[in-house]
């Protein structure tokens, strides 16, 4: 799965392209059957012109994609949105995290776990059962009444998601 390309390891590589080099070479016959690419990222787009592999796609923002994920609404401890399938079927989805990176997150997983033969709506149900991950948007009610989120975000991507995500709620 191919979600984003950011800064944040960098201290890995050389420089952004030779970052993309690198997870680009996950997406080959050596060392994958297929792939699942976020075409919401400008490298998840380059990606797409340049994998050697079957490749699923997605999209948050209205791209042309396999998968679809519309009318995104998040509160403070989850995100509902509709999820529109290659064969046009839509689902109700809710994600126990806030904001549109999990959203994201989970399409992505739907779709490289369709790619196995689940079923959508298996996985659907599945996802709002799901309790949360420890340490990441993890929200804890105060007994003074304000509320406190915990994330492990560390990088400036990541941080810049987290805050991104919260601020509206």
């Amino acid at each position: 799965v191919f979600l984003n390309l950011g800064r944040d390891h960098l201290d890995f590589h050389a420089d952004v392209d030779d970052y993309f080099e690198a997870k680009a070479q996950l997406f080959t016959p050596e060392h994958a059957r297929a792939g699942v690419v976020n075409c919401d990222d400008e490298y998840g787009r380059r990606l797409i012109d340049t994998a050697t592999i079957d490749l699923t796609t997605f999209s948050l923002e209205g791209r042309a994609a396999d998968w679809q994920a519309t009318d995104i609404r998040s509160s403070h401890s989850s995100s509902d949105f509709t999820l529109v399938s290659p064969s046009g079927d839509h689902f109700d989805v809710t994600v126990p995290m806030p904001g549109r990176f999990n959203v994201a997150n989970a399409v992505a997983a739907i779709a490289a776990l369709s790619i196995t033969g689940a079923d959508t709506q298996s996985l659907v149900d599945g996802l709002a059962h799901l309790s949360g991950v420890p340490g990441r948007m993890e929200t804890i009610q105060s007994e003074l009444g304000f509320r406190v989120v915990v994330d492990y975000a560390h990088k400036p991507d990541a941080l810049t998601a987290i805050l991104t995500a919260l601020r509206p709620v």
